[in-house]
């Protein structure tokens, strides 16, 4: 049985597949904890295309402990302090509010109402001197938070103040080591099927675009031992995702074509998934 998510993500990747021109749908579900099997198989929605079945690993790939957490909290935040700030901002500009884990991940609801009130009597006051590309700083329980200002080049948007994740001070190797453990424990598993002469799918689940910046370079992040096997997988799609919904899916891997940072991909291989789920 899929977890929502894992279900989430296999759709999109159906939806991405189709994007660039492979219709496929989901076969079987034959994920074994005791024969290490793959989760799922994409069967050709049209068996006389001749088309390889697809063997999928899904994994999330947090940047720290309980970040899908974080996450999910940061977003409810999000939207009791927009409706508060609601007419008290400036309209020509977008806020991003970034609060470090330790000052959200599992406070009770007085704690919380507390965080909220304080910023929606602190950001009104500072937002309407802040200058695009600006920031101020607010100091919580000792913590810092940060408020940015940036243009607002999107009208279509119903709200201009957002929740933006960032990870502790020690986030950039606890990255490292959990998309290796992720890696070394997939691949193994894809390139069984592989030798079987399915096409193969990794697909990467990030809750906060830790995995997607445009200066992070991919490979860096991979064991040397398992980059020669990393040629071997035929698709390899990092999602990010909220709620366990997968918004973006960007196409690092296509077959031979390989992208080692985000810039690279091309604009047709980051692709909208968010509304194939709403």
């Amino acid at each position: 049985m899929l977890k929502e998510n894992e279900k989430n993500a296999c759709d999109s990747f159906v939806y991405i597949l189709r994007k660039i021109g492979l219709k496929y749908k989901v076969g079987e579900i034959v994920e074994n904890s005791r024969t290490k099997d793959v989760e799922m198989i994409l069967s050709p929605e049209d068996e006389s295309k001749q088309y390889p079945k697809i063997a999928i690993e899904h994994t999330i790939i947090e940047a720290h402990n309980n970040q899908k957490l974080y996450v999910q909290q940061l977003s409810d935040i999000e939207n009791e302090i927009s409706q508060k700030c609601q007419g008290k901002l400036p309209a020509d500009r977008l806020f991003s509010l970034i609060v470090p884990p330790i000052l959200i991940i599992g406070k009770k609801r007085k704690k919380r109402s507390q965080f909220i009130e304080k910023m929606t009597n602190w950001i009104p006051t500072v937002a309407g001197n802040l200058e695009v590309d600006a920031q101020s700083i607010q100091l919580y329980k000792g913590h810092k938070i940060a408020l940015w200002c940036f243009s607002r080049n999107i009208d279509r948007l119903d709200k201009n103040i957002f929740m933006r994740p960032t990870r502790p001070e020690n986030g950039e190797e606890e990255i490292r080591s959990r998309f290796r453990r992720a890696v070394t424990e997939k691949i193994p598993k894809l390139i069984k099927y592989k030798e079987k002469s399915y096409d193969t799918a990794l697909l990467f689940e990030d809750v906060s675009f830790s995995y997607c910046s445009p200066n992070r370079s991919w490979i860096d992040l991979i064991p040397d031992e398992y980059r020669p096997q990393i040629k071997l997988i035929d698709f390899i799609v990092t999602f990010v995702s909220v709620k366990n919904r997968m918004s973006i899916g960007f196409v690092w891997k296509e077959k031979s074509q390989l992208y080692s940072r985000i810039s690279e991909i091309p604009d047709d291989r980051k692709i909208l998934c968010s509304r194939l789920l709403l």
